[in-house]
């Protein structure tokens, strides 16, 4: 999976590595559960046997034997600080665990395959059951993408207000675009400058070098509204990066 795919997943925040560790761990359990049941009720629906494997204990076995491997990935990261393995070592380690991780979840479905029963598709309630688990799972991952973001529907005032809590520099964002003769000359004077729909993560690393992250700004201005798109690193700023306007994305550089 691609690091824009993985931050993207839990986007529109702020966190140190550990919480975005942490935050995909519960991630891959949920999606992993999505896929397979949808898989399990798909290959339900269309089997022509009498008895099917429910979709639910399908889920239920898989996500627990995952969520087993997963606290034994854990439990090997916990004890790294106390137990000084060499690197080698260390990489055949972690890799065994990932594979005790996928054979814990493979026996845990075999075992959930065991459970047959007679399809009951004509049951109204069964179906409404059925249908509730994905929505369940869809909810979960609604909240792991926009956390506490109120959304691109919200008004700008609103967003940049959120960004202000959310972002310890944001400040220094908006003074920096709000400065920025290039988008002067297109939106003029700005009024707000507010995350929208796009990539909005930072990563602050104090014992390493910084922070780094995505935003993608609406840029609403008395004469016009543009997106502006800022990779950084070292502190969260916006300097180079990319503008649209009427459909129109050039480069720009602004103050940092």
């Amino acid at each position: 999976m691609s690091p824009d795919l993985f931050f993207n997943l839990v986007n529109y925040r702020e966190m140190n590595i550990p919480g975005w560790f942490w935050l995909w761990l519960i991630a891959k359990p949920v999606l992993y559960g999505l896929g397979s049941y949808i898989t399990a009720l798909v290959l339900q629906q269309t089997s022509r046997q009498e008895t099917a494997i429910e979709p639910a204990f399908l889920t239920l076995g898989g996500t627990t034997g995952l969520l087993a491997g997963i606290s034994s990935i854990i439990l090997l990261l916990s004890l790294r600080p106390s137990i000084q393995i060499p690197y080698p070592i260390n990489l055949i380690v972690f890799v065994v665990a990932v594979l005790f991780s996928i054979s814990l979840s493979f026996f845990a479905i075999r075992f959930a395959c065991q459970f047959k029963r007679y399809r009951s598709n004509s049951n109204s309630k069964v179906l409404l059951l059925r249908a509730l688990v994905p929505f369940i799972f869809t909810l979960l991952l609604i909240w792991l993408h926009y956390g506490s973001f109120p959304g691109a529907i919200a008004s700008a005032e609103t967003r940049q207000q959120w960004a202000y809590q959310e972002f310890e520099n944001y400040k220094g964002v908006v003074e920096s675009v709000s400065s920025c003769q290039f988008i002067l000359e297109r939106v003029g004077n700005v009024q707000f400058v507010a995350p929208t729909s796009g990539k909005n993560y930072v990563i602050s690393d104090p014992g390493s070098s910084g922070h780094s992250g995505k935003l993608t700004l609406e840029v609403v201005g008395e004469v016009g509204i543009g997106v502006a798109r800022f990779d950084f690193h070292i502190d969260t700023h916006a300097s180079a990066g990319q503008f649209t306007y009427q459909n129109e994305t050039e480069t720009i550089t602004c103050p940092g």
